[in-house]
C-alpha cells in the first residue's frame, strides 16, 4: 500500500511541474504581449484593431501560437 501511496505522490507532483511550467510560458507570453500593447500605445498607433487582428501582426519571437 506504501508504494501506491508513493506513486501517486509522484504523479501528483510531476503533474504539479507540469502545471508550474505552464504557468511560466503563459506568463512569459502575457507579458510580452503586454509590452508590445505598451509600446504601441506610446507609438500613438492610429490604427484600431481587433484583438485578433493584434495578434496576428504581434511580434512572436518564441515561435508560441496564440
Amino acid at each position: 500500500m506504501s508504494d501506491q501511496h508513493d506513486d501517486e505522490s509522484e504523479d501528483l507532483l510531476a503533474t504539479i511541474e507540469q502545471v508550474e511550467e505552464t504557468l511560466s510560458v503563459m506568463t512569459s507570453v502575457v507579458s510580452n504581449l503586454r509590452e508590445q500593447l505598451h509600446q504601441r500605445l506610446e507609438e500613438g498607433d492610429p490604427e484600431h484593431l481587433s484583438a485578433e487582428e493584434y495578434l496576428k501582426q504581434v511580434d512572436n519571437p518564441s515561435g508560441v501560437w496564440h
